[in-house]
């Protein structure tokens, strides 16, 4: 009797290069997750930082600025939130990075380069 698993391939033995490259993708993936949990620690502390210093403010200057004693947190919260918006609503694309790289038009009566307009022979 044959068993299915006899013909089953054998998979490959692992290469110094496959183990590095899984060593390396590993490495990139636990710097990634550090570098996670550096930022959210940094958006808290700095969340803090601001709310440490919205406390110090009277309630005439909190209501300046759009803010309640009673909300502070996440009012603060809303001002970092609305600051983030702005600032990646602001940003643009740099100028032609969608564009394809200019190509030479082609020789002959073909379509020109900008696909736009009909390049007549001479």
């Amino acid at each position: 009797m044959v068993s299915t698993f006899d013909f089953q391939p054998e998979p490959p033995p692992a290469s110094p290069m496959t183990l590095a490259r899984r060593a390396g993708g590993w490495c990139l993936h636990v710097k990634e997750a550090a570098l996670e949990r550096y930022r959210d620690w940094r958006f808290d502390r700095d969340v803090w930082k601001i709310h440490t210093v919205f406390e110090q403010l009277s309630d005439r200057q909190l209501d300046l600025i759009g803010c309640r004693r009673a909300w502070l947190i996440e009012d603060v919260h809303r001002l970092v939130r609305s600051h983030a918006l702005v600032t990646w609503g602001s940003q643009s694309l740099p100028s032609l990075a969608w564009l394809p790289p200019p190509q030479e038009p082609p020789a002959g009566g073909a379509i020109s380069h900008t696909a736009r307009e009909r390049v007549e022979p001479a």
